[in-house]
């Protein structure tokens, strides 16, 4: 492998660089698809996880801590999703991202996101009223 990223002068400097930088952005590119994927699915969690809360007379102390477990770990995802795209817009140069198939776009400042709840009337957190995830 070495000897095929080697320079016309041997060295190899060059290309080993542009291998590396196009290595770096086909990982950050990978992992951006990967979070992306899993920010879907996790909402997709949490409006089953909702859905079925709803079914209920009274939340669920289980289902309202896992909704609220998933609305920290989303927001951390976007943000590594965020950051993820601010390095591969440096790595290209470019303000547009690389295109992905099948990929679904978070918007990473949602509204849905927030974390301040309405509250329920034994006094936990319920999304009955639409206001989160």
């Amino acid at each position: 492998m070495d000897r095929q990223l080697e320079g016309a002068n041997g060295t190899g400097s060059s290309h080993a660089h542009n291998y590396s930088a196009i290595s770096h952005l086909e990982f950050q590119t990978a992992e951006r698809r990967r979070l992306l994927n899993a920010v879907a699915q996790l909402e997709r969690s949490n409006r089953e996880l909702r859905e079925a809360n709803e079914q209920l007379e009274q939340d669920d102390s289980d289902f309202v801590q896992a909704i609220q477990e998933n609305v920290t770990i989303l927001q951390q995802m976007r943000d590594k999703i965020a950051n993820l795209e601010e390095e591969i817009r440096s790595l290209t140069g470019s303000e547009a991202l690389p295109a992905t198939q099948g990929e679904q776009r978070v918007d990473l400042g949602s509204d849905a996101m927030q974390t301040d709840a309405p509250q329920h009337a034994e006094g936990g957190p319920t999304e009955r009223q639409g206001q989160w995830l």
